[in-house]
């Protein structure tokens, strides 16, 4: 995607542009929400038509969480090809999650390829995996199979060449995502071992990077919830507009009820010290 180079004489944004703005500027900066309501969806509600609130509980992250066994997942490569999450045990697993319309994941590549390169080596691997879209457009649509979905994920080394991690695509259904949160951009640190060392609902570099510093055992930090920082809001209206104007429209009609969300999320996190969690299934957990 070009990029346009703009003087110090450029004109003040418009007024609709500065509401937009105002109103993106939310502590995530990324306007997408949480995770799904329940493992019982419809792919076709999974991969919804329109962002909606209605669709997400902020103060929910079900999946394996720090501490516990990770749990394995078939995922597919950029060529079709199927890839289990397992066979990189015995790595340290960066794991993150992401679509073209998230503005989080695509504001969270620069910090993250920053941590990848500081911490490169053959025993760690760093893994984008690429999932439903969060802000879906008539540019960017919902999945209806699963050749469209690794079609789409092929454009992200076009669209942001910063992009060096490995790319996996989950399958239509969302089963990896659903099993590990549903969040548009959550983050997961895998030991040697397949236990999961650290989780959060939004990416977060600076505590990755803290984490994989360790040469030894790596630590259980159980902090799941973090306020991403920084970001810009023009950037997150420019990412919308590439899905098409109907996810920028969606973002902005539902932004008020999202900061509502937000609010709760942290007041639930501030009294438990956890987002609610779900008990774990069994099939797929890896001892």
């Amino acid at each position: 995607m070009s990029t346009q180079t703009h003087t110090a004489t450029a004109r003040r944004p418009r007024a609709g542009a500065r509401l937009a703005a105002r109103l993106l500027a939310t502590p995530l900066l990324t306007m997408t929400v949480g995770c799904a309501t329940g493992d019982a969806e419809l792919t076709s509600d999974y991969n919804y038509e329109r962002f909606d609130i209605q669709h997400y509980d902020h103060s929910s992250l079900p999946g394996p969480w720090a501490g516990q066994p990770a749990v394995d997942a078939t995922l597919f490569g950029l060529d079709g090809t199927e890839v289990r999450l397992s066979d990189f045990k015995g790595k340290r697993i960066v794991l993150e999650t992401g679509s073209l319309s998230c503005p989080a994941y695509r504001q969270h590549i620069a910090p993250m390829t920053h941590v990848a390169a500081s911490h490169r080596g053959a025993d760690t691997v760093f893994l984008v995996v690429y999932v439903r879209e969060a802000h879906p457009g008539h540019r960017m649509p919902r999945f209806e199979t699963l050749a469209e979905k690794i079609d789409r994920a092929q454009s992200v080394a076009e669209r942001e060449p910063r992009e060096t991690r490995a790319l996996l695509v989950d399958d239509v259904a969302g089963s990896f995502h659903r099993a590990y949160g549903s969040m548009p951009n959550m983050v997961y640190v895998i030991d040697p071992s397949f236990r999961v060392a650290f989780r959060s609902d939004w990416t977060h570099p600076a505590m990755v990077d803290q984490i994989l510093a360790h040469s030894g055992e790596l630590p259980i930090v159980d902090a799941e919830h973090y306020v991403p920082s920084g970001g810009s809001a023009l950037r997150s209206i420019g990412i919308l507009l590439e899905a098409g104007p109907g996810a920028l429209f969606d973002a902005l009609r539902e932004s008020l009820a999202m900061r509502r969300a937000w609010r709760r999320a942290a007041t639930y996190y501030e009294a438990h010290g956890t987002l609610k969690r779900d008990v774990l299934p069994t099939d797929n957990v890896m001892e």
